[in-house]
C-alpha cells in the first residue's frame, strides 16, 4: 500500500479472504428437537405449466413446503414475530438453505398482511402482489448473490442505501423488519462481512441473513451476533422424502413404487 497500490491490495486481500481455509469455529453441538408449531400462514399458488420442471414446479414457497428440523423453528418466529437481526443458515450443497431463507422471508411479510397469499419471495423482492393498502410501496428485500457482487464498496452502497429507507408499517402500527438476503456468504470475504457487521449494529431494523456452505467463512462476530438464528441444513431422513414426494405425487394424480 506504501508503494501507491491501495487499490490493488485491497482486492488481492479480498480474493484472498474469500477462498482461505479458516479454522472451523467452535459451536455447540445443538440436536434440533421436533417441535409442532400449528400453521396458518395461507399460500395460494397461481397456476403452473403442466410441462415445467417439478424442480421448478414444486420449490418450496412457503415454509409449510419445507421438511426437515429447521422449518417448525422458522414457523415460530414467524408466529411470534420475535427473532435476531442476523441468521446463518449454513450446510451442504442442495439442502435448502437458500429456499428456507426466502420461504421465512415471504411467510413474514403474508402474516403481516402486506402481502397477499398468491406472492412469492420472488414477488416481494420485485415489489409485486402487494396487499391494496400497500400497493406502490418499495420492496422491503435485498438479496445478493456474493457470486456476483464480491465488490466491498458495490455491497457497502447497495446496502447502507437499502437500510437508509425507511421503515415500513403494517396495518396494526407496527413496525416492520426489512431484510438483507446473502447467497453464498463465504464469497464475501472478513473486509467486506466487517463492514456488514458495522452496518447491522448502526441499522437494527434491518435483519441480515446469510446462506453458506461453510460457517468457518462467516465472521465469528456475526455468528455470535446471530444467537439462536444459527441453524444447520442437513440431508432429511428417508421417511420424510417419501411423505413429501408422496404429497407432490398426490397432485400430479401419480403413484409411488417402494420396489
Amino acid at each position: 500500500k506504501n508503494e501507491g497500490k491501495a487499490e490493488e491490495a485491497k482486492k488481492l486481500e479480498e480474493t484472498l479472504m474469500a477462498h482461505v481455509e479458516m479454522p472451523k469455529p467452535e459451536l455447540p453441538k445443538i440436536e434440533l428437537k421436533q417441535v409442532k408449531v400449528s400453521y396458518d400462514v395461507p399460500y395460494e399458488p397461481s397456476d403452473k405449466d403442466a410441462s415445467m420442471p417439478w424442480v421448478e414446479k414444486y420449490r418450496p414457497a412457503t415454509l409449510s413446503d419445507l421438511i426437515g428440523n429447521v422449518s417448525p423453528y422458522l414457523r415460530a418466529f414467524v408466529k411470534t414475530n420475535s427473532f435476531p437481526l442476523a441468521m446463518v443458515f449454513y450446510g451442504d450443497y442442495g439442502q435448502g438453505k437458500t429456499a428456507a431463507a426466502k420461504a421465512f422471508i415471504r411467510d413474514y411479510y403474508v402474516n403481516q398482511k402486506v402481502f397477499v397469499a398468491q406472492a412469492t419471495c420472488a414477488d416481494i423482492i420485485h415489489s409485486a402482489k402487494w396487499t391494496s393498502e400497500n400497493e406502490g410501496c418499495w420492496s422491503p428485500v435485498l438479496n445478493i448473490d456474493a457470486t456476483i457482487t464480491p465488490e466491498v464498496e458495490t455491497i457497502k452502497e447497495k446496502v447502507l442505501m437499502f437500510m437508509r429507507v425507511r421503515a415500513m408499517w403494517n396495518l396494526a402500527g407496527s413496525k416492520l423488519k426489512k431484510f438483507v438476503l446473502f447467497d453464498e456468504a463465504d464469497r464475501l470475504g472478513y473486509v467486506a462481512q466487517g463492514v456488514l457487521r458495522s452496518l447491522l449494529e448502526k441499522y437494527p431494523g434491518t435483519v441480515t441473513i446469510y446462506t453458506t456452505n461453510r460457517i468457518e467463512s462467516v465472521d465469528p462476530a456475526i455468528v455470535s451476533r446471530a444467537s439462536g438464528g444459527v441453524f444447520e441444513f442437513r440431508k432429511p431422513d428417508t421417511e420424510s422424502l417419501i411423505q413429501h414426494l408422496q404429497k407432490i405425487l398426490g397432485r400430479e394424480g401419480k403413484t409411488l413404487s417402494h420396489k
